[in-house]
């Protein structure tokens, strides 16, 4: 099917697919990009001529997740349906839907050599798709609310009672001089204090958030914790940057639940990173939003990745519980804001958004 529509009448090949609500293009094994559309042309945000074969190294780099999936397409020619990933373009995230044919069946001349290329169709598919994610994840976290809130209580009091039983064994065996049981129970005891934090943070995820409707400035909140942050970045050898507007507006806010996104991205941001690395942390304001950029210098998120980083219990970490990030994007969403993430081929940023305060304005005098 795409081979006929995109081949049409051999003299005009490529102004068939131009009334398509597609991006269309052609790549060949030796590297050469052939944009078919003008809709391609803004997927890719490139400016190019229609049909004129470029080079792909030369208008996409390769650090860019759209050279990535673009290069696998074609070095291994792979034949992909209805696969959905994202862009960044302009600043906007954008979600296309991607499709790739292999050009054996069709000969369109113009330097796009039989056999040796494959053909792209790319839909952007807009907000529908963050709708879809919104309402799948919405539906996630309902089902972990109500597991969440049945077998808490049933965990937490077997879990205070074994804890509290250790702890007694482990003062007798303090006075007993019983050194090596008393480090095996100390083992227990943080088993024991893990899955009691596991049991928080489900709670935390699942109960909806009374956020107390506080004046909360956002730069004074990420400078009293800087201290905390520089001695956590030292253990790794990270160096920090903080980059803090005093005079950005106020957030309406609970300062205990923003404290805790800010130190759940600063211990992802420096989790992803080596030693040596360099996080950055900025709190400023712009279009009526008080804004926090938490940046990492680590290996960055792969593009097939990108949709999941909020899901629950998705993780990369070996030891990792995966509600870190589902619960800041829930505790910011309780505060009318959003969380975003980008991330492209080297260096993560987290942004989280919220609404500022408008300033009272001074009574006038009669």
């Amino acid at each position: 099917m795409a081979a006929n529509i995109i081949q049409g009448e051999r003299t005009g090949w490529f102004a068939s697919p131009i009334w398509l609500n597609s991006g269309i293009l052609h790549l060949n094994q030796d590297g050469w990009l052939t944009v078919c559309n003008e809709l391609a042309l803004q997927l890719l945000d490139i400016d190019v001529e229609l049909g004129v074969p470029v080079r792909l190294d030369d208008h996409l780099s390769v650090d860019r997740e759209e050279y990535k999936l673009l290069h696998h397409i074609v070095t291994s020619r792979a034949e992909i349906r209805n696969e959905i990933t994202t862009w960044a373009e302009n600043k906007r995230i954008r979600h296309v839907l991607i499709d790739s044919y292999s050009d054996d069946s069709v000969d369109l001349g113009h330097g796009c050599r039989r056999g040796h290329g494959m053909y792209v169709m790319m839909k952007d598919l807009g907000d529908f798709a963050l709708l879809d994610q919104h309402l799948q994840r919405t539906e996630k976290l309902a089902v972990i609310g109500k597991v969440a809130a049945g077998v808490a209580h049933e965990i937490r009091n077997p879990l205070t009672t074994v804890r509290g039983f250790l702890q007694v064994m482990m003062n007798r065996f303090e006075e007993r001089q019983m050194l090596e049981e008393q480090e095996y129970l100390q083992m227990m005891v943080a088993e024991v204090d893990k899955v009691e934090s596991l049991v928080k943070e489900l709670l935390l995820l699942s109960k909806p958030h009374h956020t107390a409707k506080r004046n909360c400035k956002l730069g004074k909140l990420v400078t009293a914790l800087r201290p905390s942050i520089e001695v956590m970045a030292d253990t790794k050898q990270i160096s920090t940057e903080f980059v803090i507007d005093e005079t950005i507006p106020s957030v309406a806010g609970d300062e205990g639940l923003l404290t805790h996104v800010v130190n759940q991205l600063v211990e992802n941001a420096i989790d992803a990173m080596e030693p040596k690395g360099h996080l950055t942390v900025r709190v400023y304001s712009e279009d009526k939003v008080v804004r926090l950029d938490v940046r990492d210098t680590g290996p960055g998120i792969p593009y097939y990745q990108m949709d999941q980083v909020f899901d629950a219990f998705f993780t990369t970490k070996e030891k990792g519980t995966g509600l870190g990030l589902p619960i800041c994007q829930k505790i910011v969403a309780d505060h009318g804001g959003d969380i975003h993430v980008s991330s492209k081929g080297f260096g993560t940023t987290f942004s989280v958004l919220l609404p500022a305060l408008e300033a009272k304005r001074p009574e006038q005098s009669v």
